[in-house]
């Protein structure tokens, strides 16, 4: 997907200004000797244009007091890579969802990704350090729980696929499979789900952004729900460029609170 190519490393000498746009956020980034100033944008004006990546002139720069400066000596290569949100997301479905005691469901999930720049050299990228990040699409908060043992989070509504080819490519938004199982002896109806995108790498696929598979069990009590992370890229699209590893490293069982089964939900 030519859309990809968005995340390509770029060289970046002291003197130069780049920018990077992308649908409705703006990344400006300047260079100089032991600085690296950065400063984003977001549009209220919506499009769905091709992101784009400018090098521009010092004078073309916008004015703002929001500008950041970061101190960084070495490396002048520039890698764009998307990362996962930094606090888990609550997703509401498009639709109320009721399943069965015994019955399992698969579906395909896309979110917007994060903006991370690291700076390194074209020799020795894996040693890049992180210069920054920014949601390229921000979200409302939400807290997800009760009152004491609640977490906060961010918020969406999201379709869920059932297939991940009637998703709409997009370079900046990574697709997640999502196994959730029933194993109680009740229904499960449920219209949040709180994904606990820590434990969530990216992959390059051919045409779009992966996560790897997440499965969800559900027990038979809102406190007890077992998270499955698989730890490898998803047989799907040709995904197997990690991109960017997971915030947090999970063993191979988890438990967390996933679905809202009573209006615990604040603010809205």
């Amino acid at each position: 997907m030519e859309g990809l190519s968005i995340w390509s490393p770029v060289d970046i000498d002291v003197g130069t200004c780049v920018s990077w746009k992308i649908g409705n956020f703006s990344l400006w980034t300047e260079r100089y000797e032991q600085e690296w100033h950065v400063l984003q944008q977001y549009s209220d004006t919506v499009t769905d244009s091709e992101p784009v990546f400018t090098v521009n002139a010092r004078s073309d720069k916008p004015s703002s007091s929001n500008w950041k400066h970061y101190l960084l000596r070495e490396g002048n290569r520039a890698f764009p890579v998307p990362a996962m949100m930094d606090r888990p997301v609550v997703i509401r479905p498009d639709r109320g969802l009721i399943l069965l005691p015994g019955e399992h469901s698969h579906f395909f999930l896309s979110l917007p990704v994060w903006f991370r720049l690291l700076i390194g050299k074209k020799s020795d990228w894996k040693a890049a350090k992180p210069l920054f990040e920014f949601p390229i699409h921000p979200m409302a908060n939400a807290w997800f729980g009760d009152p004491v043992s609640g977490e906060l989070c961010y918020f969406t509504t999201a379709r869920l696929y059932p297939d991940f080819e009637s998703i709409p490519l997009s370079p900046i938004n990574v697709v997640c499979p999502l196994w959730i199982s029933n194993e109680s002896d009740k229904e499960l109806p449920f219209d949040r789900i709180c994904l606990h995108t820590e434990f969530l790498g990216i992959y390059r696929g051919q045409n779009r952004l992966w996560t790897n598979a997440v499965n969800v069990t559900f027990k038979g009590t809102e406190q007890d729900t077992l998270i499955q992370a698989s730890k490898k890229a998803p047989p799907h699209d040709g995904a197997a460029q990690l991109l960017t590893e997971a915030r947090q490293t999970i063993d191979n069982r988890y438990f967390k609170r996933t679905f809202n089964l009573i209006k615990s939900f604040t603010g809205f």
